[in-house]
Order: structure tokens, then sequence, then C-alpha cells
């Protein structure tokens, strides 16, 4: 089978997943690194930041992912690049390749009475790799708009809550929009189409955290499940609060301690789609072994 084929099956699978999904998060998404077309940047050390506009019943907000700043300097970080065998760039030159580079995701946010919609957002991948230096583009494209569950993950606010759950968020990348280094750019299907993912883990304080206010002793600004909130979003690693599965409030996460992970083709719909890919196949397989005969 041809992988635009291919391709084509997997995000079909995307879709209809997609439209079962009943949590917050993808159903079924994650890294699928078994798969012969598998490439992944793994973006460290970043911080993640979410402003919010509006009241508890609508609003919008800006969500972030970047590296870290000291004293107003970006900083660039140790992160990875992975390629499989059937890469058609790199031809699986990368596993695990390290490099020195900087990670942007932008992601615009729509809250309407607990409904969080993705209306437009866009990452960007920077870094020495393939012999460039750290502030070349390696990867850049956009986010795929739409309902949370479907187009974009996180944890559903309904859930039981547990020490870490709503650290996950999850984004799909629309392939055709990508852009950067032609080997990259070949390793994420551009040509073919789909859709690729990102995973992050954004490591928000659930232990609570203390700092001066006012000259006044240490007082805790963001504590897990104590419900409390802040006025506008955190910026520095001594004033920051965690995500409580809604949308309607800022917050933020202890610098530089998330991490992402980019990468294609789609996750965890491949074996579905192989599957799917098969039965489609058997038709003409068919008629060419009648012609045969």
């Amino acid at each position: 089978m041809k992988t635009r084929q291919f391709v084509n099956v997997a995000s079909l699978c995307s879709m209809l997943a997609g439209v079962s999904a009943q949590a917050a998060l993808i159903n079924g998404f994650g890294p699928n690194s078994s798969s012969p077309y598998y490439s992944d940047f793994e973006a460290n050390q970043l911080d993640v930041n979410y402003v919010y506009s509006g009241n508890s019943a609508s609003g919008t907000g800006v969500f972030t992912v970047s590296n870290p700043y000291l004293n107003s300097s970006l900083v660039t970080e140790g992160d990875s690049y992975t390629s499989s065998s059937k890469s058609p760039g790199t031809m699986g030159a990368y596993n695990q390749t390290g490099f020195s580079g900087d990670y942007v995701l932008t992601a615009n946010i729509s809250y309407n009475n607990g409904v969080a919609t993705l209306t437009g957002g866009s990452f960007d991948v920077y870094g020495s790799l393939l012999g460039g230096t750290a502030s070349s583009l390696l990867l850049s494209g956009s986010l795929v708009a739409g309902a949370g569950g479907s187009e974009f993950g996180y944890v559903d606010h309904t859930a039981t809550r547990s020490t870490g759950e709503y650290n996950q968020f999850q984004f799909l990348i629309n392939l055709k929009t990508v852009s950067g280094n032609p080997a990259i750019v070949a390793d994420f299907l551009k040509n073919l189409g789909g859709e690729g993912g990102i995973s992050l883990n954004a490591a928000f304080d659930y232990t609570g955290h203390t700092v001066l206010q006012g000259g006044n002793p240490p007082t805790t600004v963001y504590n897990y499940n104590n419900g409390s909130t802040a006025t506008t979003a955190n910026l520095t690693s001594t004033t920051y609060q965690g995500f409580n599965g809604l949308w309607d409030q800022n917050f933020a996460n202890p610098m530089a301690a998330a991490v992402a992970d980019s990468f294609v083709p789609e996750p965890s719909f491949y074996s579905v789609a192989a599957s799917l890919a098969v039965l489609v196949s058997l038709p003409s397989f068919r008629r060419k072994a009648n012609r045969s005969v």
C-alpha cells in the first residue's frame, strides 16, 4: 500500500476517534515509535503559560509553550531528534540525536460555558541539527483547530483528580502546513498530508509553592486541589499556579519544567489504519488475482 493511502486512512481514523471521544483527552493519543515513518522532536525544559481574558462563562485565552528566559535573554536547551528507517528526508540517520535548540508553541483558546475550542495555533522548532545554529528553523507548522477531545486534548475537569493528572496536553499538526529544513519537512510527510501530533507534559506544581507577597511571610500561591487562582498569568519561577482542568483562569508551570514531543505519523491510530488499509487493498488484490487466472 502506498504511503499516501496510509496517511489518508490514518487521518480518517483520527476524525472517527475524535467524534466518539467522551473525555477531553484525545482517545488513544500518543507517539507510535514502532511506525516505520516515525519522526520526533523532543523539546526539554519548557515554560508553559496561559493568559485568560473573560469571565467564568466565556472568554478567550492564549496558551504558550517556550524556552525559558534568563535576565531577559532566551535560554537554548538540549533537545533531541529521532527519525526512522523510512523517514523520507533523513532516512533514519538520527536516533535520539541531541542538539541545542528552541521550541515555541502558541494556541488560541475560546471558552464558552465549560467548552474549550482551539481557534488557531502554530509551533516552531529551532536548532543546530543538520549543521545549523541554535537559531536555525528546523520545522514550523499550524495546529488543527477544533473542540477539545477531538482536535486538541487536556484532562477533563469532571474526572477524578489525582496528582499530576492535569499535566497532559495534546495537539494535532496539519502536516500540509509544515515548513523549515527540507529534510525535516520531508520526514514530516508534508507532500502526503494527514496529521501529526504534539504531546506536552507541563509538570505543574501540585504540592504548593510559597512566595513573599507585599513583604509578608510566605503565602501559598497555588496548592494542588485547593482551588486558588491568580488574577494575572504568572511568568516567573516564584509565582506560578497549575491547571485545574478549566480554561477560565490563568495558569503557569514551574520555570523550565515541561517536555514536549512533536511527531509523525499521527499516533496510536497506526495499527487501526494499517488494518483498514489491508481491508481496502483486498478487493484490488482479488481483481488482480482473477485477471491472472
